[in-house]
């Protein structure tokens, strides 16, 4: 079977399959994003204070392979460590295609993120604290709580606060694209690739000794 994550009340399901990423959201989350090049819930990561190799130069703006990695592994949890060759076989990728899609999905989110900084967005806090607030208070617990964010593809809470930040700076732009009989996600999409046409994008070699790449058996 394909990759598929699904989600609490967060309303949101991955679904990986071959030549692409997508994030399908709820209702709830009233968030518009491209199609075909949806943004992972845990890219927000790839805007915050973390170091280490870069996988990717978008305009200036780093990807840290890290952010990359737990990508991947947000979506390899879901899966037994002895089922993980044969899900990848069976999704259609291999490990350097999933990091090409996880890296172009990334590539967009910075995109849209660089945008609305340009076109003077900012997020509504009220908003996102009150979204934040809605999804945290059925897990009282650390430990729930802590597992949920996983579950969802979450790597820790700052990486699920930034990406409320993130998707509320979409939406917004997003608004301002369509009126009410125009294809918003269509045009989004078309916001992406023409940004993506203009950036200056640089990708690094994939190294080695990731962990989501699978052991190569020596056995005879």
């Amino acid at each position: 079977m394909p990759f598929s994550h699904r989600s609490g009340s967060c309303g949101t399901v991955t679904v990986v399959h071959k030549g692409k990423i997508e994030l399908k959201l709820s209702k709830k989350t009233k968030i518009l994003l491209c199609a075909g090049l949806v943004v992972v819930a845990v890219a927000a990561v790839v805007l915050f204070g973390m170091t280490g190799r870069t996988a990717a130069i978008v305009n200036g703006t780093k990807i840290p392979e890290s952010s990359v990695t737990d990508n991947i592994e947000a979506i390899r949890a879901n899966y037994p460590n002895d089922t993980w060759t044969a899900t990848l076989e069976t999704s259609g990728f291999t490990p350097e295609s999933l990091r090409e899609a996880m890296i172009s999905d990334l590539i967009a989110e910075i995109l849209i993120a660089q945008y609305a900084t340009e076109q003077g967005f900012v997020a509504d806090e009220t908003a996102v604290a009150e979204q934040f607030a809605a999804e945290r208070e059925p897990y009282p617990e650390k430990d729930d709580w802590k597992d949920y964010l996983l579950r969802n593809g979450f790597s820790n809470e700052k990486v699920f606060r930034e990406y409320l930040i993130n998707t509320n700076l979409s939406a917004q732009v997003s608004a301002t694209l369509t009126d009410e009989n125009a294809d918003a996600t269509e045009a989004l999409s078309a916001l992406t690739e023409k940004l993506r046409a203009e950036a200056e994008i640089e990708i690094k070699p994939m190294p080695k000794h990731l962990p989501y790449v699978p052991e190569v058996s020596t056995a005879e």
